[in-house]
């Protein structure tokens, strides 16, 4: 079904952004009962610095997407509301891996976890001290057998679900890390 699976960055994504946005409403709309939180689903500062993962089907259409934020220090994280009770843990620079969706017709196929690893191996060439993540649910589990450690919950109660805040240092955990990247 995955045609094709690449890393851009903000400035190329051409049209992209508008199939982004559209399949994040597509995909997050129904989770969400309070409707003015809608506009956190469209681009924002970190999606026009960050670098955008994208898995298009055999017809060309947009099926899942996500987002690495390389951030150097001196300013907030992506979804800083969420990240509100790490804000003096993390260390720089640091790599969130976010906004990751994949439309709902297509779930179950795996292509949330070929988008991760993906985007952690074109992390390791970004060196970052710590890699972040807020997710939930079975995500969650693939991340810590990622090496990945559960941090707290995610600070954000604004949507539904148990998210949780996890790091990956990749100094502490090579083999794991390199091990779970080749399965």
């Amino acid at each position: 079904m995955v045609i094709d699976s690449t890393l851009l960055s903000a400035t190329c994504l051409g049209g992209a952004r508008a199939e982004i946005e559209a399949l994040r409403v597509t995909a997050w709309a129904g989770s969400v009962q309070d409707r003015s939180l809608l506009g956190r689903f469209s681009f924002d500062h970190f999606d026009l610095t960050g670098r955008h993962r994208l898995i298009r089907d055999r017809n060309g259409c947009l099926i899942a997407a996500s987002r690495l934020c390389v951030i150097a220090g001196g300013e907030p994280p992506p979804d800083v509301i969420g990240f509100k009770p790490v804000l003096h843990r993390i260390r720089y620079p640091a790599l969130f891996l976010n906004r990751s969706v994949v439309h709902p017709a297509c779930r179950r196929q795996g292509l949330w976890r070929q988008m991760i690893r993906q985007n952690l191996v074109a992390a390791r060439q970004l060196k970052p001290v710590e890699i972040w993540s807020e997710s939930a649910g079975s995500r969650v589990s693939y991340l810590l057998k990622l090496g990945f450690e559960e941090v707290c919950p995610s600070a954000d109660t604004t949507i539904p679900g148990k998210f949780v805040l996890l790091r990956y240092r990749p100094q502490r955990h090579p083999d794991v890390f390199s091990a779970a990247l080749s399965r």
